[in-house]
This record gives C-alpha cells, sequence and structure tokens, in this order.
C-alpha cells in the first residue's frame, strides 16, 4: 500500500527475468467482477520474486529493507529452491552485485540495519502473531539464504559462506 492507502503498482522496464511470465487471473470481489468477465495478468512466478528477494538482501540494496526478509520468510515454502539457486547468479550479475563480496560479517552485521527498519516500517503493519517479530523469522531467513548462497559459493568455488552466524561463528 501506498501512504494514501491506495494499493501500490510497481512497473518495472529492466528487470532480467530468470522465469517467464505465467497469467494469473484478477481477484476482483466487487459487485461489477461479472461484468468485468474473467481478466488474465501476466505476473512473476513466487521463484521470479523469491529470487529479487535473495538478491536484495544479499547485497543489491544500499539500506536494509526489512520487507525483503519478511517477504523471503512467507515465500519460502511455495517456492522451488533449486529453481531458485539455479538463477540466482543471472540475477545477480544483472544488479552488478558481485558473488564474492557476500560475506558472512556483512549480513551478520546487517541484521541490526534489518532490525531498525523492521521496527520502524514494518511490525506495525504485520498481523498479530509469533511472526510479527524480526528474531521469530530471522533465522529460517538466514538459513534459507545460507542455502542458496551456498550454491553462489559452489559456483564460484569458495567455501561456504555463513550468512546469518554472528562475527565470530
Amino acid at each position: 500500500m501506498s501512504s494514501c492507502g491506495w494499493p501500490r503498482l510497481d512497473i518495472n522496464r529492466n528487470e532480467l527475468l530468470a522465469f517467464a511470465p505465467v497469467p494469473r487471473p484478477l481477484f476482483h470481489p466487487f459487485s461489477d467482477a461479472d461484468d468485468l468477465g474473467e481478466i488474465q495478468l501476466l505476473c512473476y512466478t513466487v521463484e521470479e520474486v523469491m529470487s529479487k528477494k535473495v538478491r536484495a538482501v544479499l547485497g543489491q540494496r544500499i539500506y536494509a529493507v526489512s520487507r525483503d526478509v519478511y517477504d523471503i520468510f512467507s515465500l519460502m515454502e511455495y517456492v522451488d529452491e533449486r529453481k531458485v539457486q539455479a538463477n540466482l547468479p543471472r540475477k545477480l550479475a544483472a544488479r552488478e552485485v558481485d558473488v564474492k563480496a557476500i560475506r558472512r560479517r556483512r549480513i551478520a552485521v546487517r541484521k541490526e540495519e534489518f532490525r531498525a527498519d523492521w521496527e520502524r516500517n514494518l511490525a506495525a503493519l504485520l498481523p498479530p502473531g509469533p511472526d510479527r517479530e524480526l528474531d521469530e523469522v530471522w533465522d529460517r531467513v538466514a538459513r534459507y539464504v545460507r542455502r542458496i548462497a551456498r550454491g553462489l559459493h559452489d559456483i564460484r568455488g569458495g567455501g561456504r559462506s555463513g550468512i546469518g552466524r554472528s562475527a565470530g561463528g
């Protein structure tokens, strides 16, 4: 939602798509729905969205955006992790995110940046429940991103990523 309460529509003409868009029906639960008929929109696959979110958490964004962490958490059970991992190198390269720059200490330090953004911009928007706090989702997201990144490091030939771990471990 935008700040004025209207739904937000992002149009992006320069995103490298790793997956072909898929048709999805427009959900329109209002009284004039029958007048419109069935409307199909071309949409990103969940793997495309996940690839974008993982890329953002791995370093595309200068500032930590907690929405990316929450979106990864929300999508994890719906995506084919192998597809995300296989196509992520192209997504990273398209935004000039250097796989070699993905390091444990940088991600561990960013947790507090994500926490500050979470508390400032996201917490009040989340439904009540245990997943409302960053600490409740961070470990699962960090493990997921670590698995994805491990494959990236295997591609470039270098060891473990350590994403999400403390600086000492």
